[in-house]
């Protein structure tokens, strides 16, 4: 399941279920008081859907406004090691997206999801992201 090259040594988050991350993320963005406030409570709310690992410590909500558009920018060591690994001139190894995005545009290769279900997947992947 985990998309993520073996040399990166840095353990990620790592999501099992795109589509179900999505609508938790989309709750957590249309009701606020839903947000996890701790460590404990984010893996258990997320329970089944991400394996999160015990180097995170916090969680932090950064939410744009209509008016604010809000870049979220990786952290500087994972940054460095992706610019790294895919850089290498040696490193045959492709660019590893969820496989929800192929299976959308590439009828026939897995699981058909529905817009709705394919939004959600988006909205998963993009929130938990760290350059993988």
């Amino acid at each position: 399941m985990n998309d993520t090259p073996s040399e990166f040594n840095i353990p990620l988050v790592e999501v099992i279920d795109y589509v179900e991350m999505g609508r938790i993320v989309a709750g957590w963005a249309k009701d606020p008081s839903t947000r996890p406030e701790t460590v404990a409570d984010f893996k258990a709310q997320v329970d089944g859907v991400a394996v999160v690992p015990d180097r995170i410590k916090g969680v932090m909500f950064v939410q744009s406004s209509m008016e604010t558009l809000v870049l979220r920018l990786p952290e500087e060591n994972m940054m460095q090691m992706a610019e790294d690994f895919f850089g290498a001139a040696e490193n045959s190894e492709q660019y590893h997206a969820p496989s929800f995005y192929r299976d959308q545009y590439e009828q026939g290769s897995g699981a058909e999801l529905s817009k709705l279900e394919f939004l959600y997947a988006r909205v998963g992947d993009y929130t938990i992201a760290q350059c993988r």
